[in-house]
């Protein structure tokens, strides 16, 4: 009995070594969304009130490519309902292939700017490994 009680403390970080050798974890959360692989692309749940814009690339071009969100408040811009997930095909995501390690997903709202006009609210983006 005196052994299991020894070993009891380590059995957490033996499951987090376990699951660092297994490619790390299949789903992400994010305090607005949980994303997570599926067989036909990447699921994005969002966990708010409000519709979400959403934009998921491969993490290791982030550097290369510019883009804007949308501002809008219409379907077209926020495609995430609120409490409401999504599948995005690995085909729709900017430059996806099968040597794609990670894909950055990136969330935001639309909200009002102060002066009238509307901006893209992000939340932290969620970085989810495919390993």
């Amino acid at each position: 009995m005196l052994r299991l009680r020894a070993v009891l403390p380590l059995l957490p970080l033996l499951a987090l070594t376990i699951g660092a050798c297994n490619g790390g974890p299949a789903a992400i959360g994010t305090p607005r969304v949980r994303v997570s692989k599926v067989s036909d692309g990447i699921r994005v749940e969002n966990l708010t009130d409000a519709g979400m814009g959403y934009f998921l690339v491969d993490q290791d071009v982030l550097a290369l490519i510019d883009w804007i969100p949308c501002t809008t408040t219409t379907p077209d811009c926020l495609r995430l309902p609120a409490h409401n997930a999504v599948t995005i095909p690995f085909t729709s995501i900017v430059n996806y292939s099968s040597s794609t390690k990670s894909v950055a997903v990136y969330t935001w709202s639309v909200v009002d700017n102060g002066n009238g006009g509307m901006i893209a609210g992000f939340g932290t983006p969620a970085i989810l490994k495919l390993d």
